[in-house]
């Protein structure tokens, strides 16, 4: 599983400006796109299961100005 490949943190999002948009997909294959980008290096992304929105970025919490409480969505840091 993909997924197993990052840390998930609850109800918060990173603040930062996202690389890529992807709609209508699982975590799971939000997590394998990350995986497979090829336009830039993946180092996380925003999920919300409840409109399945799934954001990419190529920043990691420390690159970034950190995260912030948004209940319904969850970051996904990946495990380099």
């Amino acid at each position: 599983a993909f997924e197993k490949l990052f840390n998930r943190l609850p109800n918060h999002v990173i603040t930062t400006k996202h690389k890529k948009k992807i709609q209508d997909v699982s975590a799971e294959q939000c997590a394998r796109r990350c995986i497979f980008e090829q336009d830039f290096r993946c180092a996380g992304f925003d999920y919300e299961p409840g409109y399945t929105n799934c954001w990419l970025t190529d920043l990691t919490v420390a690159q970034s100005e950190g995260v912030k409480f948004h209940p319904g969505a969850d970051f996904y840091e990946r495990d380099f």
